[in-house]
């Protein structure tokens, strides 16, 4: 009888610690990860979703690099838009999210294959949606 109280102990004690460590490591929020498989160095990406006062601008990805990032949005509704501005000066954009609301967990790899003559950029991207 002891050793089955001491088992099942055992056991509880480790789940609450792996919940704990879950819960401790968790990344909250929206991470992006953009992916530059190009000869060239990419800049003025920018993210904005309603009621953003200041649009997030990306850091410069380097070519044949990655960069990421992680923020947690503080809007009721909205989705996410990554725009940029090709050579003629007008605004490009891709909804990368097409809904989200506040406490939205997530992860979008954006990968960036090619960058056309007219600045404008061939990329594919693919949302994870983090449900713990």
């Amino acid at each position: 009888m002891k050793k089955k109280i001491v088992i099942g102990s055992s056991f509880l004690i480790l789940g609450i610690i792996t919940i704990l460590l879950f819960l401790r490591f968790r990344e909250e929020g929206i991470n992006i990860t953009v992916n530059n498989n190009t000869p060239n160095d990419i800049e003025g990406l920018y993210l904005t979703y309603s009621q953003l006062d200041d649009d997030i601008k990306l850091p410069k990805v380097l070519s044949e690099s990655n960069m990421s990032l992680t923020f947690e949005p503080d809007v009721n509704e909205s989705n996410l838009i990554l725009y940029y501005y090709d050579k003629e000066g007008e605004k490009q954009e891709e909804y990368i999210i097409g809904y989200f609301n506040r406490g939205y967990d997530a992860k979008v790899n954006i990968e960036i294959n090619e960058v056309e003559d007219d600045g404008k950029l061939i990329l594919v991207y693919e949302e994870h949606i983090s449900f713990f």
